[in-house]
């Protein structure tokens, strides 16, 4: 069988590539070989031998939601995407969601609507390219801010790895 070079965004059918485990991304980094559903190769946005990391507030009440992507000694924490979730608040609110640890801090505006009973509208973001934390052994932390009165609901997640 033949050696097929797979770059990133790349499909290459499996009988094509054969025994192919890892492909060199254009970031110059190797990275596992995903098979999709229909024998399709292509190349993961986790290197291979990263770490995937998850962050989690859990559910909370008028509180700050804050997920946070520990950061690891000898190691540089990545962040590929967020989820902020809330149900609204007695009078409604817009608030400034932050990501923190990045060489720049990201900002998004999140609103809780009016109405207790009424939920937000979600914000969900997955990065075309990881980001990465802005030095080894930084955590990255996403934090959608208290709701206000009322507010009974709210959760941030977020999700990357360490390389």
């Amino acid at each position: 069988m033949a050696l097929v070079d797979v770059t990133d965004g790349q499909a290459t059918n499996l009988s094509q590539a054969g025994r192919v485990l890892m492909g060199k991304g254009t970031d110059g980094k190797y990275h596992p070989v995903a098979v999709d559903a229909g024998g399709n190769l292509s190349l993961s946005s986790i290197p291979g031998g990263a770490t995937t990391v998850l962050g989690s507030s859990g559910n909370v009440a008028n509180a700050s939601a804050v997920a946070t992507l520990a950061g690891t000694s000898g190691k540089t924490t990545y962040i590929t995407g967020f989820q902020l979730t809330a149900s609204g608040s007695t009078l409604g609110l817009d608030v400034t969601a932050t990501i923190t640890g990045l060489a720049t801090t990201m900002s998004f505006t999140f609103t809780f609507p009016a109405g207790v009973l009424v939920p937000a509208q979600p914000v969900v973001v997955t990065f075309p390219q990881p980001i990465p934390a802005s030095a080894v052994n930084t955590a990255i932390v996403v934090t959608l801010p208290a709701g206000g009165g009322g507010n009974t609901n709210a959760t941030a997640n977020a999700q990357g790895f360490q390389f």
